[in-house]
């Protein structure tokens, strides 16, 4: 039999062991319960910073519409006082032209007869007339300057005459009518071969009717083309085809249109001389004079952009191209692709390489390069490597970080011989293909 001692220890022994299991069961619930608190909490530190940062994602979303709403606002306020000075300028204009137009009510008779017409322009311009040019010199190819100056020669006596007429209050009303006739045929223009030979011949009906006054008429259609470039060609370049189609038509005809169109065109913007001016700091007030003189337009009294700048005179480059390099069945071009090819010769030869040449040089290649390589073909390539050996490498040792862009325009268009290719818009189909279909 086992002994009460033997029976005790035998007890304890269990007890004891009992305990130690309970002891190792007890810290395994208690690391159980800790892990799963401690995965609580992190679940509940996540959802925290999750609704934290969406907070704080709302409030940025609602800072920047906020911020957007401001500057709209600032904008249609910056547009209301720029309308506001405009009618203020306009009815200080209309004043001073009423004001004019009673002290000169006696003359406008002898006025409107004293008219010159075109026969006169044309006259005067081969020997009596003398411009004198004041202020810096610019660089450019002598022929191209002679020409240039011819052209403005023609549009101050054509402006000097125009102002006779608007000066007469009898021709205010049929001035008037006539403005919104011509910006309505240039609106009315499309990439379609039928409505430019139509607008071709409504404006060629127009400018040689007798009993109109010429001379508004050309100086007007020349000032609203130059708009139609900024508002239209700017936007969609393939459109200086059409237009520059309509202005080659009716110039076919009426070659004077051609001298006032490329005067205003020269006016507006220098590169289609071409031309340019060095900066001397000695021949120049301020950068800001340096810059009106190349073309840069101040609006608000803040000059524009680089890259505003560049834009439209690539707009006027694109158009220029289209012309020069545009055929016509009622005629010949007064201005054709010979002028393109001289064009590209007073360039490379008279005017320094640098951001702004290059980009006249661009926008010309790619309207006119297509023409002038199908019809000249073995110089113009001369002309392309020219460009490539001597041109590009004179851009890149400027080292101009703004001019790499359009130094990668070059090369791409001349290593690509983008030239073979038709550009777009130069095709135009008869007509309009989806007004077809709804007739």
């Amino acid at each position: 039999m086992i002994s009460a001692e033997a029976r005790d220890n035998y007890l304890s022994e269990m007890q004891r062991d009992h305990e130690q299991r309970s002891q190792v069961e007890e810290r395994k619930i208690r690391k159980e319960v800790a892990a799963e608190e401690a995965r609580r909490k992190e679940i509940a530190l996540r959802e925290t910073q999750e609704r934290e940062l969406k907070a704080r994602l709302e409030v940025e979303a609602k800072m920047k519409a906020d911020l957007l709403l401001q500057t709209e606002k600032r904008k249609a306020a910056a547009e209301a006082a720029r309308k506001q000075q405009a009618e203020t300028a306009a009815a200080a204009a209309l004043r001073r032209t009423e004001e004019e137009r009673k002290s000169k009510q006696e003359e406008g008779q002898k006025m409107k007869e004293s008219t010159l017409n075109l026969a006169d322009i044309v006259l005067k311009e081969e020997g009596s007339v003398d411009i004198s040019f004041t202020g810096p010199k610019p660089r450019a190819a002598e022929k191209a300057a002679k020409l240039e100056t011819e052209r403005f020669q023609k549009l101050r006596l054509l402006q000097e005459s125009t102002k006779l007429l608007q000066s007469n209050p009898a021709l205010t009303k049929e001035l008037k009518s006539l403005e919104r006739l011509i910006i309505k045929i240039l609106q009315q223009i499309a990439a379609t071969q039928e409505q430019v030979r139509n607008k071709s011949i409504e404006l060629t009906a127009l400018l040689s009717d007798g009993s109109k006054p010429q001379q508004f008429l050309i100086l007007t259609l020349a000032s609203k083309l130059l708009s139609q470039c900024e508002s239209q060609v700017l936007k969609l370049p393939s459109f200086a085809f059409p237009l520059a189609q309509v202005v080659v038509n009716v110039a076919a005809q009426i070659p004077f249109v051609m001298d006032v169109v490329l005067a205003k065109l020269n006016a507006a913007c220098i590169f289609t001389v071409p031309k340019y001016f060095i900066f001397s700091k000695n021949q120049y007030e301020n950068d800001i004079a340096y810059y009106k003189m190349l073309g840069y337009q101040e609006v608000d009294n803040k000059l524009e952009s680089t890259d505003e700048f560049l834009a439209r005179m690539m707009a006027y480059m694109t158009f220029y191209a289209a012309i020069t390099q545009t055929e016509t069945s009622v005629g010949s071009n007064p201005h054709g692709l010979k002028e393109a090819w001289a064009w590209c010769a007073h360039l490379l030869n008279k005017i320094p390489a640098n951001r702004y040449s290059a980009s006249a040089l661009e926008a010309f290649l790619k309207i006119a390069g297509f023409r002038l390589y199908q019809v000249y073909p073995k110089p113009f390539v001369k002309v392309m490597q020219s460009i490539m050996n001597e041109f590009v490498v004179n851009l890149k040792k400027h080292n101009d970080p703004d001019t790499k862009a359009v130094i990668n325009r070059l090369e791409t268009y001349l290593l690509t011989q983008q030239f073979m290719v038709e550009p777009e818009g130069h095709q135009m189909p008869r007509t309009d293909l989806s007004s077809s279909m709804r007739a």
